[in-house]
């Protein structure tokens, strides 16, 4: 495991599937990889990822207001501050993804 692959344990809520982060701003692209049993991991990359089951869109700052609860995935959809292509189901557990993951995806450099 490097230092960017975190074993997470999924909960039930969780829909299974791929997560991709592309932060808009800095080119950061995190991967959750929400399929395995047991566990899933966070992956750093900078290099093109295989097709998720959901690609989101969003920049730095807003990132860290994901991450930091200070900022809900519906009300930034809505307000057009982050993009979602991909599994809609998937992206209706998002906020389910973000409490279990809070401190294992890493911050963005802002």
């Amino acid at each position: 495991m490097n230092k960017h692959d975190h074993g997470l344990k999924p909960t039930h809520s969780i829909k299974k599937g791929t997560v991709v982060f592309q932060i808009s701003d800095t080119n950061e692209t995190y991967a959750l990889d929400l399929k395995s049993t047991g566990n899933f991991s966070v992956k750093k990359s900078d290099a093109e990822m295989p097709k998720p089951d959901l690609h989101i869109t969003i920049d730095s700052a807003n990132m860290s207001k994901l991450i930091e609860g200070k900022l809900k995935p519906q009300q930034a959809f809505m307000k057009v501050i982050l993009k979602i292509k991909g599994n809609m189901g998937l992206a209706m557990k998002l906020n389910a993804v973000l409490v279990v993951t809070p401190k294992k995806l890493p911050k963005p450099k802002l």
